[in-house]
């Protein structure tokens, strides 16, 4: 479950490469419109990859510098589904979602040196705490990649839990 919950952060905070030198607000203004991708997700150092088929529709509001953001995403077993906002100050971006089957996380980060990076923290289904680090990086033309890094609450080491490719329809 802590791969899911973590997956729901990934998506929603995905931007498009090339526009991370114009600024944060441009970085999400450019998620404006339809995504789709896939990608891979393990909730544990041992656990088996599973793959996820997602679809992502932003709407960015210029006015508040602010991203709406709707997604699915399918696994073999898995359905989720999340919306919020993805709100810009400054460099920093912030985020305020509702996981319709897990309830209200936050999130923050900055944009610096042509990359995204965001940090999260939360508890886990058991309570345990968490830790996730998500680096977003331009992948080549209008695809985009997401890396996501999550302490593992068993052992506390971090760990690659999410890897995700999506393109502009």
């Amino acid at each position: 479950m802590m791969s899911r919950l973590l997956l729901l952060f990934t998506l929603l905070t995905t931007l498009p490469g090339g526009a991370l030198a114009r600024g944060a607000a441009d970085v999400l203004a450019g998620m404006h419109g339809q995504w789709q991708g896939r990608g891979v997700v393990r909730e544990k150092p041992s656990a088996p990859k599973e793959a996820v088929v997602c679809s992502f529709q932003g709407r960015w509001e210029r006015i508040r510098n602010t991203l709406h953001v709707r997604y699915l995403c399918f696994g073999a077993d898995s359905r989720f589904e999340t919306s919020g906002t993805l709100r810009v100050r400054g460099r920093k971006v912030f985020s305020d979602l509702l996981m319709h089957d897990r309830g209200h996380v936050s999130g923050s980060g900055r944009v610096a040196s042509g990359k995204v990076l965001l940090s999260f923290a939360g508890k886990d289904d058991k309570g345990r705490r968490l830790r996730a680090q998500l680096t977003l990086s331009r992948s080549g033309g209008n695809r985009l990649r997401s890396v996501l890094r999550a302490t593992d609450p068993d052992s506390g080491k971090m760990f690659t839990a999410f890897t995700l490719s999506l393109k502009r329809k």
